[in-house]
C-alpha cells in the first residue's frame, strides 16, 4: 500500500498486492488490484498470468483462458502459463486442445513431473490409455514419490483389464499414503473380484 500511495500508477505494485491478497484468500480484492495493474499497463504479462490463475481458482475457466492467452502473447516462454491454460481447457472438457498446450509447456520445461502427469490425465480422459501410461511413467521417473500418479496408473491398468498391475499400483499408493481410504477400498474390491474369477474357473 505504501508503494501505491507514493506511486498510484505503479502497475507492478498493484500486481504484487493482488498476488498477496489472493494468497490471503481475498479473491475479489485480488482481482480488483490485478485489473488495476492491467489497466495501468496492458503489457503487464505477469498481471495477466496472475489474473488468469485467480480466475482459474474461482472456477471461471473461460475468463481465465482469456488472460492466459494475453500473457502468452506478451511472454511466450513461461511454461506455467501454458500449464494453467491447459488445465482450464481440461476443466471445459477440451482435452485434445489441452494436450497441445502441455506439449508446448514441455518443450520449455521437459523435466517437469507435474506437466507429464497432467498431460497423461488429459490422454486418460480421451481413453488414449497407452499415451497416458507413457506420460505417467515419465512423471514417476522424475518424481517417484507422487502417489496420485500411481493412482491414475491403477485406473488405466483397470480400464485395460490389467488387474494384477492395477493392484500393484494401488499397493504403491498405500505405501506412499497409508491413509488413502479410496485406494484401500479399490484394492480390496479388485482383490475380491479376482478371487471370484479364480473360483469361477474351478
Amino acid at each position: 500500500n505504501h508503494v501505491i500511495e507514493m506511486d498510484p500508477k505503479n502497475s507492478l505494485a498493484y500486481t504484487q498486492k493482488g498476488s498477496i491478497l489472493f494468497l490471503m484468500q481475498s479473491h475479489q480484492a485480488a482481482i480488483q488490484d490485478l485489473n488495476k495493474a492491467i489497466e495501468l499497463d496492458p503489457q503487464n504479462a505477469h498481471a495477466h498470468h496472475n489474473q488468469g490463475y485467480a480466475l482459474f481458482c474461482m472456477q471461471k475457466y473461460s475468463q481465465a483462458i482469456e488472460h492466459f492467452d494475453r500473457a502468452i502473447e506478451l511472454d511466450p516462454n513461461q511454461p506455467q502459463v501454458y500449464l494453467f491454460k491447459a488445465l482450464a481447457l481440461s476443466q471445459l472438457n477440451r482435452h485434445q486442445d489441452a494436450i497441445g498446450l502441455f506439449e508446448k509447456a514441455l518443450t520449455l520445461n521437459p523435466d517437469d513431473a507435474a506437466l507429464h502427469f497432467s498431460k497423461g490425465s488429459a490422454h486418460e480422459h480421451l481413453k488414449q490409455y497407452q499415451e497416458a501410461m507413457a506420460c505417467y511413467d515419465r512423471s514417476l521417473e522424475l518424481d517417484p514419490g507422487h502417489a496420485q500418479v500411481y493412482s491414475n496408473k491403477a485406473n488405466v491398468h483397470y480400464y485395460l483389464e490389467q488387474y494384477k498391475e492395477a493392484i500393484e499400483c494401488l499397493d504403491k499408493v498405500l505405501e506412499l499414503n497409508p491413509d488413502d481410504v479410496e485406494a484401500r477400498e479399490n484394492r480390496a474390491a479388485l482383490v475380491a473380484s479376482q478371487s471370484k474369477s479364480r473360483c469361477a474357473i474351478f
